[in-house]
């Protein structure tokens, strides 16, 4: 997993998310901290992907809109997306 120094965000590689789901307690530096205040930077839609350059898609998942890849199967998590995601479960 990947953090954006800039928005944190995060991008995750194909896989990436199910072996964060799994764990008991995610890592808490890739979850949202109060000191943190969300920043985006490029609009949804806009974004290129950080590892093949196409550009991100958009897709809503458990009620939680997600930037993803269709060319390397990656996403993009603003800040405090991942929390929204394994809350859901």
């Amino acid at each position: 997993v990947d953090e954006c120094g800039s928005c944190f965000g995060l991008w995750l590689d194909q896989g990436e998310l199910e072996k964060l789901a799994a764990l008991k307690t995610p890592p808490s530096r890739l979850l949202i901290r109060k000191d943190r205040a969300p920043v985006q930077l490029r609009p949804e839609g806009t974004r290129p992907c950080p590892h093949c350059a196409d550009y991100l898609s958009v897709t809503t998942v458990k009620g939680t809109r997600l930037d993803f890849c269709l060319a390397c199967k990656g996403m993009f998590l603003d800040q405090g997306e991942l929390n929204q995601l394994l809350e859901s479960d």
